[in-house]
């Protein structure tokens, strides 16, 4: 059976920060081993996937990322076993992310007195040698699945707790029951999720629910370890996104480990080398990276992920976290997603004639120098439109050095946090088709979230209980403060496509295809997932 998780708590109100990385802003370097910076998805979700082909067993490490009242605080996971439970280490996961992130090769600082440039072409950014082409050649080749009566009407097996959670292992022929049960134990399940849990209750699915227990904040949320027994033999982790998307904000990044004996790939979905080609690089090492993945992914209507790294498990032999990794091979998978692409959910498949992808150097060395002397060469940052995505179908704009939008027809204006924690603007659908409806956020009262955004030249509206704009035809959406605004824009204003800025009308250059995908597969059953509920919270913030 495959094996399906979600990544977070979905009620982690989607724009808080994620725990302090080791340094800010999308790069990294490690100065003892002299490596190049790093770009650095600091908001990105994370989960590990371990497949343990002799056992017959998946473990799942998630990172949760939630901010709020501890008793709003719930997760509910159906599996297709009883599992054993305990908690993981954010340091495990920040470690792996650590050893297998992509890291750039950046032009080196020209010398003083360097009075021509020396382009030899006209591609002002150059591309790595043969990057993203082939990679033939190019790489070093627990659960208790025991059912006690069916006669009751919620089946209790396991009721447990661990240092920061209590936790139940329960089923139910009849959903309301489940929820009933839930509600009357302390967890946090409205009966809005019922059309959500209907299906894996009537398939007979166990439910893993998950809270904080008593006296425990929300800063005491560390990562959960799940373990179960595949009931037949097939190890193909999956993840939810159709459930992801119910209280998920757009360009949302998710960062995907699988760690076994053999190479992974997604099997439904698309997979793309990253491709120097598409990378613009600015004076600061900043890059349009993040830009160019959801750039991609959208143009694969969300059916995509970059494949970063494929190889040796760099962290076999240490013990993070009271936690080892013994799987000898790890794979691993980005992309940004918003909610109108997660309609389906991807599966990860053994692949063992799939190639190493060790290398994860993005080169960029042969471009032109962006420093002389040490000093930064004028002209040579990353504009505000390169670094701004403004979603599919819509125009990026800059107006007083700050990236706006204009949305097409039927779009609205979203403020969203970017991969290193600034804020950026994008286009969107005017609903989320997943999510509870609107209304329930106190639309028209004193807890209406546009009361405090009017919007300007255009019309606040609520989506996911935040406040969005949609603006009037010729207004651009931008930054005001920490809120969006809408104003006119002059007619002649130059406007760059999704992704692109000034340095480069090639910027939307697709990355090269590894693979296509599988689409045949039928999905014959119902897969586990993870589902985190905190919707009070996450309908009443405002910005």
């Amino acid at each position: 059976m495959r094996h399906l998780l979600a990544l977070a708590a979905l009620g982690a109100l989607a724009l808080s920060s994620s725990p302090a990385l080791a340094c800010g802003g999308l790069f990294c370097a490690v100065a003892q081993t002299q490596q190049p910076p790093a770009p650095v998805d600091q908001n990105a979700e994370r989960i590990l996937f371990e497949v343990d082909d002799k056992a017959g067993t998946i473990s799942a490490h998630v990172q949760i990322s939630y901010t709020g009242a501890p008793d709003s605080f719930a997760w509910i996971v159906p599996l297709p076993a009883v599992p054993a439970v305990e908690e993981s280490s954010m340091d495990l996961l920040r470690d792996l992310d650590a050893a297998t992130q992509l890291r750039i090769a950046a032009p080196p600082d020209a010398p003083c007195q360097f009075d021509d440039f020396g382009f030899e072409d006209d591609d002002d950014f150059g591309c790595g040698d043969n990057f993203g082409e082939s990679l033939e050649g190019d790489f070093l080749p627990v659960g208790r699945p025991d059912a006690p009566d069916k006669g009751e009407p919620v089946i209790v097996y396991a009721q447990d707790v661990t240092n920061n959670y209590e936790y139940a292992v329960l089923s139910a022929e009849d959903p309301l029951d489940l929820v009933g049960w839930l509600q009357d134990s302390g967890y946090n399940v409205s009966d809005n999720m019922l059309p959500v849990i209907s299906p894996y209750s009537a398939a007979g699915m166990k439910f893993l629910a998950v809270k904080l227990r008593e006296g425990k904040l929300a800063q005491d949320i560390v990562p959960l370890k799940m373990t179960w027994v595949s009931p037949d033999g097939k190890l193909d982790p999956v993840i939810p996104l159709k459930l992801t998307a119910v209280a998920a904000q757009p360009l949302m990044g998710i960062l995907v480990f699988v760690a076994a004996d053999r190479p992974y790939r997604p099997s439904n979905f698309q997979s793309f080398e990253p491709n120097p080609r598409d990378i613009l690089l600015g004076d600061a090492l900043d890059t349009n990276y993040f830009e160019a993945v959801a750039r991609k992914v959208d143009f694969a209507q969300g059916r995509a992920f970059i494949t970063e790294y494929v190889g040796d498990n760099p962290l076999i032999d240490l013990t993070i976290g009271g936690h080892r990794i013994e799987s000898a091979m790890i794979s691993r998978f980005y992309t940004r997603l918003s909610p109108h692409h997660m309609t389906l959910d991807p599966i990860f498949s053994p692949h063992p004639d799939l190639a190493y992808r060790k290398n994860t150097t993005l080169d960029l060395s042969s471009r032109p120098p962006l420093s002389e002397c040490g000093a930064p060469i004028p002209g040579r940052a990353l504009s505000p439109c390169a670094d701004n995505f403004c979603g599919s179908g819509s125009r990026c704009a800059e107006l007083s050095n700050k990236a706006g939008c204009f949305c097409r027809n039927g779009q609205i204006a979203q403020r969203v946090q970017g991969p290193d924690q600034g804020i950026r603007v994008t286009c969107a659908p005017a609903t989320n088709p997943f999510a509870v409806t609107d209304e329930a956020v106190g639309v028209g009262t004193d807890l209406d979230p546009c009361l405090e955004h009017p919007c300007g030249s255009g019309q606040c509206v609520v989506k996911g209980g935040f406040p969005a704009c949609r603006c009037d035809p010729g207004a651009l959406a931008v930054l005001d403060g920490l809120g969006l605004t809408c104003t006119p824009a002059p007619s002649d204003i130059p406007t760059f496509g999704p992704g692109a800025g000034p340095e480069s009308d090639t910027a939307t250059a697709a990355l090269t295809p590894t693979h296509n995908p599988q689409t045949s597969r039928a999905f014959s059953f119902l897969l586990p997932f993870l589902l985190a509920l905190a919707f009070p919270i996450v309908w009443r913030r405002r910005l």
